[in-house]
């Protein structure tokens, strides 16, 4: 064994752990090894947010996918269409889900990242949600000038994050502020139908 892979979720005091230091053998956390892993690919999209970023790494996973692009994807929830919690391809794009607990999605900085919500969360790790806030606004920060975040502009907090974010920023949700905003829902028994503005002008209807 050459290297040991552990969760967040895993206490460094556990057996195993101890055992591998013991032995000189190479320990990561799960968040530094796709870090490294995502570095190889030519462009990553890195999802995070308070909640949906299960949904939404799927759901751009399976985008990508069938825009032919065979994406590589490492999500937080089982995919049906990848028949589980990964998609291995060989197309230039990489997709992960990024956890804010333990800062994890600080490794994860992307070229194009998607922060889906703003709102408290794992409070048994950051105690205050100004503490909180602090790490989404490091992870902002983070990206490169020639990065792009695309931000879901009705979620609290979001503005307060953003505020010094040196990259690209486009905003999306149901307010006129919002870059990208939804119009004209219709809902459905199959689900729901929408228009997509882009400043005031339909890009996408329904």
């Amino acid at each position: 064994i050459d290297l040991l892979v552990y969760s967040s979720i895993v206490n460094l005091e556990n057996v195993e752990i101890q055992e591998a230091k013991r032995y000189n053998i190479v320990t990561i956390k799960r968040s530094e090894f796709l870090g490294v892993v995502m570095s190889d690919y030519n462009m990553s999209l890195s999802i995070a947010g308070s909640h949906g970023k299960s949904t939404t790494t799927a759901l751009a996973g399976i985008a990508l996918n069938h825009s032919g692009l065979d994406p590589t994807v490492f999500g937080g929830a089982y995919t049906q269409e990848f028949h589980g919690y990964e998609r291995f391809g060989s197309g230039r794009f990489v997709v992960s889900e990024a956890c804010e607990y333990d800062k994890s999605f600080l490794n994860l900085v992307s070229d194009i990242s998607i922060i889906t919500a703003c709102e408290k969360s794992h409070m048994e790790y950051y105690k205050t949600e100004t503490n909180m806030l602090k790490a989404f606004s490091q992870f902002v920060n983070s990206h490169k000038s020639n990065s792009v975040i695309i931000a879901n502009g009705d979620s609290k907090n979001m503005n307060k994050v953003l505020k010094n974010a040196v990259c690209t920023v486009e905003t999306f949700g149901f307010n006129s502020s919002n870059n990208y905003q939804i119009k004209n829902i219709k809902y459905t028994q199959s689900g729901s139908k929408f228009d997509i503005f882009y400043h005031d002008v339909c890009i996408a209807r329904n």
